[in-house]
């Protein structure tokens, strides 16, 4: 009987094939550009060590430094699991890595501010992309939220891309839009600074776009026609 070489079929190829860098801490500085960002994390620091194991993303820091004392002499001290949103991915369960510093005990979790905001879980990918979506291509909240789930797979609700959109400085630029002229009024009760207030915004009903917002400290007939004063006095300024 003749030998003949069979070729194993491919069935159980994954679309994203993993490289030595993601299993091993010692080739995570060599992770490319183009990986980043296909796992959502483009502008990571290069002191951020993200690596993959047994399905799950764990994060570490290359040099630990304590926030409180500067000293990069510390210990492993432990995980914490932390759920965060990634362009390209969606939601992920992550393990973050925990220290605790020899010089003043203080203990932290490893660095993640190159990738995503202090008391936020979604990353600075996902919400660049909102802004982007929003301030230049004009589109409305509830197409920043189809075009995220149906291409870059990641589901959040309407409030959660509302409250981005109006937590970030940009400058809007109204004579971009086409405004109908059809205005809606909005509140929403926010905590600025351990103080609450209502923030009161103006949209444009057909474009969905935000035409101007302020902050109020009542949702009262009075505290709103100042805040519509002070907007039609800036849109004249």
């Amino acid at each position: 009987m003749t030998k003949t070489k069979i070729k194993a079929p491919c069935y159980t190829m994954e679309p994203i094939q993993f490289k030595l860098y993601d299993f091993c801490e010692e080739f995570s500085g060599f992770r490319s550009d183009v990986s980043k960002k296909l796992i959502g994390c483009q502008e990571m620091s290069p002191n951020l060590i993200r690596l993959e194991k047994n399905g799950k993303i764990i994060f570490s820091n290359s040099n630990a430094v304590c926030p409180v004392c500067g000293s990069n002499h510390s210990r492993k001290n432990g995980k914490i699991e932390r759920e965060l949103i990634f362009l390209n991915k969606g939601t992920e369960t992550c393990i973050v890595q925990k220290y605790k510093c020899k010089n003043c005990g203080n203990v932290f979790n490893a660095d993640l501010s190159s990738i995503v905001e202090v008391n936020r879980n979604i990353t600075k990918p996902v919400i660049d992309f909102i802004l982007k979506s929003y301030s230049i291509g004009g589109d409305s909240i509830r197409k920043i939220m189809h075009r995220l789930k149906e291409i870059h797979n990641v589901d959040i609700s309407y409030q959660s891309v509302e409250n981005i959109l109006l937590g970030f400085e940009y400058e809007m630029d109204n004579d971009f839009y086409s405004l109908s002229g059809y205005y809606l009024f909005d509140a929403l009760w926010v905590k600025i600074n351990s103080t609450w207030n209502y923030l009161l915004a103006l949209f444009d009903l057909q474009s969905n776009t935000i035409v101007s917002y302020d902050l109020a400290s009542s949702e009262s007939e009075k505290s709103i026609l100042q805040v519509f004063k002070r907007i039609y006095l800036q849109s004249r300024s």
